[in-house]
Order: C-alpha cells, then structure tokens, then sequence
C-alpha cells in the first residue's frame, strides 16, 4: 500500500508529497506580516518573483502536441463537410423565397379575380 501524500496549507501536493505551491514569504510566521507586492518584485530574491508571490506553479495539465493535431484534424474534416452545404443551402434559399413570393402573388391575383367577378356579378 503507498502512502498518501501529505497536505501542506495552501497548496496542491505532487507525488511525494512536495507542494507545488509556496505561500507568501512572511504570511505563515505568526507574529509577522508578507512584505508589499511591490517589495517582493526584486531581482535580489534566488527563489524568483513567482515564488516570492504565492504563486502556483504550472502542473502538466495542458494539451500535448498530439491531441492537438487530432483536434485541428477533426474540425477540418468537419469544415470540408459542412461548407459545401452551406454555399449550396444560401442558392436554395433564395430559390424558395422567390417561389413563396410567386405564390402568395398568384394567391393575392385569384383572390382579386375572385372579388370582382362577384361584385360584376351583381
């Protein structure tokens, strides 16, 4: 059985237990308070800016190469689908609008025909 890794305050743990992220200098000691911001910026700090800050560092959580090309694979797969029907859906919609307008006009035309066939009927 392995051993669970041991949690520091304020900070993911690695395997092994190591915390990957490193409080501010200062903040954990009672009795005493982290030094400005501005203060921890200096280039006389061996650990660097970041780890005078707090901050975390970057885990291995991002995208490798590999997954990434099978995504840019796969949306232009689905582009070479897709646009063609898209270029082709923009010509039948004009089509079918234009035979809507033909058709309400004919209806629009019979109606009046109708209307005046009735009142020279009369």
């Amino acid at each position: 059985m392995s051993p669970l890794p041991e949690k520091r305050a304020g900070g993911r743990t690695q395997p092994g237990g190591r915390s990957r992220c490193i409080a501010r200098r200062g903040a954990s000691r009672p009795g005493h308070r982290a030094a400005p911001r501005g203060a921890q910026h200096g280039l006389a700090s061996d650990s660097g800016p970041g780890l005078a800050l707090g901050l975390c560092q970057a885990s291995a959580g991002g995208f490798t190469l590999v997954e990434l090309m099978i995504v840019i694979v796969i949306v232009g797969v689905l582009s070479a689908v897709g646009l063609p029907q898209l270029i082709g859906q923009k010509g039948r919609a004009v089509a079918t609008e234009a035979l809507s307008t033909l058709g309400a006009i004919s209806s629009k035309t019979t109606h009046l025909q109708h209307l005046r066939l009735i009142s020279l009927a009369w």
